[in-house]
């Protein structure tokens, strides 16, 4: 996911943050981490699901900081 470039300072250091969960998270779930995740759900399909939605909500979260920042400062030097 490549970002736009963002002026707020609590914008970019949350999209780091972020990006690197939504990494690590990824990673884990192609690794078969369905299999042992969200363990309040009982099949591995409801797990995945469940898995991939947190991700989704994720990248939710990366959306908003972007629409934010724009509202806030204008469009980016890349829109």
């Amino acid at each position: 996911m490549i970002a736009p470039e963002l002026m707020d300072p609590f914008h970019r250091a949350l999209r780091e943050k972020l990006l690197g969960v939504i990494s690590d998270r990824t990673e884990a779930l192609a690794s078969g981490g369905a299999a042992q995740g969200a363990p309040d759900t009982p099949t591995v399909a409801e797990k995945y699901a469940a898995l991939v939605s947190y991700i989704a909500a994720l990248r939710g979260v990366l959306d908003l900081c972007d629409e934010l920042d724009r509202e806030r400062y204008g469009q980016s030097k890349e829109d």
